[in-house]
């Protein structure tokens, strides 16, 4: 099974991806992240740097894919799009000032 998950290289897409490739699947993931950027991402993983807002680079990395992969079998929509996170890099230096920055919120 071929599965493409967007925001899946952190928290629950990669959990997820990873119960796909522990059942043989082959998985896609995509971010907007660097791949030098991203901590750990699991053996099995097919990562696209693509930011779901940006159409073009969706449909590169989707095609991507199936150019390697052959087909997408599940999509899954995992990237969020209104989290402060987003607006910071998923990096050591992206964490720190996400720290910074909700320090400040009150709710």
């Amino acid at each position: 099974m071929n599965v493409f998950i967007t925001g899946g290289s952190t928290g629950i897409g990669k959990t997820v991806g990873g119960f796909f490739v522990k059942a043989d699947g082959k998985v896609g993931v995509c971010g907007f992240q660097t791949l030098n950027e991203i901590e750990n991402l699991p053996e099995g993983f097919h990562y696209y740097q693509a930011d779901v807002t940006n159409e073009d680079a969706m449909i590169m990395a989707v095609n991507q894919f199936v150019s390697e992969c052959g087909s997408i079998d599940v999509m899954i929509a995992n990237a969020g799009l209104n989290m402060l996170k987003t607006l910071i890099p998923d990096t050591k230096r992206g964490k720190h000032q996400l720290s910074k920055y909700a320090s400040r919120l009150r709710f």
